[in-house]
């Protein structure tokens, strides 16, 4: 058993890193983000942002709570995306899309997500990406959390 799996409620998902190695995700599900919100402000979000979303594990849970969900990575996954088609539709509907932060409007989002995406950042850079967040209710940044996989798991489409 992970780290991970013994001390947080993570859940986590296998993914593939563009040079085809296995990886799996660890991450707080989005019911749990959910419930931060509504312990925060005594009402249920509206709408959700994934900041690195990878193969959109996040933005489908959060479509599947009702949730106006949406997410940008800097790069797509090709070989999960071929793996995991659920997760096609959010791509091609581009509520998840390829680009940087830095190059993103500033997001109006009640809560946004990011799972390791600062680590990336520069120093330099981190003051104009928080910036983004200023019209956010809830940002949670966690460091990224991830665990090499040796083989990846047949997907369940």
């Amino acid at each position: 058993m992970h780290y991970y799996d013994k001390k947080y409620p993570y859940f986590n998902y296998p993914f593939c890193e563009t040079d085809g190695s296995a990886w799996l995700m660890y991450s707080i599900p989005v019911i749990e983000l959910v419930n931060i919100y509504k312990s925060y402000y005594h009402r249920k979000p509206n709408s959700f942002f994934d900041c690195g979303a990878a193969i959109g594990e996040l933005v489908r849970q959060a479509d599947n709570l009702g949730l106006d969900a949406h997410g940008i990575d800097v790069k797509k996954y090709p070989l999960a995306m071929h793996l995991f088609k659920k997760y096609e539709k959010y791509f091609d509907s581009q509520r998840i899309q390829i680009k940087n932060i830095l190059d993103c409007e500033p997001i109006k989002s009640d809560i946004a997500y990011c799972n390791g995406t600062l680590t990336y950042m520069n120093e330099q850079n981190l003051p104009l990406v928080l910036n983004k967040f200023k019209k956010v209710g809830i940002l949670i940044a966690i460091h990224n959390n991830t665990a090499h996989y040796p083989k990846l798991p047949r997907p369940d489409n």
